[in-house]
């Protein structure tokens, strides 16, 4: 994937129809933060936004992963100006290494894990883990792995209806789709040949099994589940998510107004 500097010409239908192959990644949620339930954010950390050093441009990957969390939070900072709906970036972006190394309401977060914890407004990420499948996936597994994990701040600010973990994780899948769908649409995201294969391989790599049933704690879908969900959004943009807000706070998508 490629982030662009300028509006550049709309996918060819090729891409367009390869996005139905394609789902958010998001690892396995800990028995601490199914979804994004979390505790105080480590000791330190700035209020205003801050990224660990494991995400400082200084490498290729490193870039890519700022490249990602930029794309990610300008798309939601443009729609909820758009819809005259305060918007703040999430305040702390922390990688960490070991078990334990950071907690999510007051429980040890484990490794092989990426999360969103309210609280603190902490988007957390085992830096080892999140490396290995850039490296060993591309970057479609960064993108939309920071996309899905964003749209559970998104969800928390709007105060969105919880439900069960399952349709909770698979609306982020949803929010994820519509950030590279609508990103793709306006040109400020251009995906490249091996994209749709990458991201098919996060899907298969990281759905869950066969077997976890709808009500399990963690359970965020299966693939085919996280497709559908996906494609829902990409296609159709975040307004086919449906982001009901318990506040009464309504976001129309730019393609809708």
């Amino acid at each position: 994937m490629r982030v662009t500097q300028s509006w550049a010409r709309r996918l060819a239908a090729s891409i367009g129809a390869a996005a139905v192959l394609v789902t958010a990644a998001c690892a396995p949620a800990s028995s601490a933060s199914p979804a994004g339930s979390g505790g105080p954010a480590p000791a330190g950390a700035n209020p205003a936004t801050s990224v660990s050093a494991a995400a400082s441009p200084s490498t290729e990957f490193d870039t890519e992963f700022s490249q990602a969390l930029e794309l990610v939070t300008a798309y939601w900072r443009q729609e909820f100006t758009a819809n005259a709906v305060a918007f703040e970036p999430v305040k702390n972006v922390r990688s960490y290494t070991k078990d334990g190394e950071l907690s999510c309401a007051g429980e040890p977060l484990t490794t092989n894990n990426a999360f969103y914890c309210p609280p603190s407004d902490l988007l957390g990420y085992d830096a080892n883990f999140v490396r290995d499948g850039y490296e060993k996936i591309g970057d479609g597994f960064l993108y939309l792995l920071l996309a899905h994990e964003y749209g559970h701040a998104i969800q928390t600010r709007v105060n969105t209806n919880r439900l069960v973990s399952r349709t909770y994780e698979l609306q982020a899948d949803c929010l994820a789709g519509a950030v590279i769908g609508d990103s793709t649409r306006a040109g400020t995201l251009q995906l490249e040949r091996g994209d749709a294969a990458e991201i098919m391989t996060t899907i298969m790599t990281i759905a869950d099994p066969a077997g976890v049933p709808w009500f399990d704690a963690t359970a965020h879908g299966s693939d085919a589940d996280r497709l559908a969900a996906f494609s829902r959004g990409y296609r159709n943009s975040y307004g086919a998510c449906h982001l009901d807000s318990l506040t009464g706070t309504r976001l129309v998508p730019s393609s809708s107004r």
